[in-house]
């Protein structure tokens, strides 16, 4: 369907794309910490729970995804061309990152 519609030849398609091909890495990356997270222990009785769950990667990864989910929300409304959906992308990864900018700071203080 997308085929016959012609949309990989609209910016704002690519640019999702291109944000879904990033989550998937992000998600990746992760996962890799959310699996430690359930293997602490299903029902939160591991001494080590709340440091895994405040993991500067797995924020950074859970929030940039967030960020960038929205941003594919904001593309498919807008149906902006290339140039500006990629603009509207660096924008968000560079707020999810700033968001997580906290959990980092916290790493180094402790």
């Amino acid at each position: 369907m997308a085929i016959q519609m012609r949309a990989g030849e609209q910016g704002w398609v690519r640019a999702s794309f291109g944000a879904l091909l990033l989550m998937i890495a992000m998600g990746i990356v992760g996962g890799v910490r959310m699996r430690s997270l359930l293997r602490a222990g299903p029902r939160g009785e591991s001494e080590d729970l709340p440091r895994l769950i405040l993991d500067p990667v797995l924020q950074t990864s859970m929030r940039v995804r967030l960020v960038l989910l929205l941003e594919i929300v904001l593309l498919m409304v807008l149906r902006s061309d290339l140039l500006p959906s990629l603009q509207t992308g660096g924008m968000a990864i560079v707020l999810g990152l700033l968001w997580s900018a906290t959990t980092w700071k916290s790493l180094h203080s402790s």
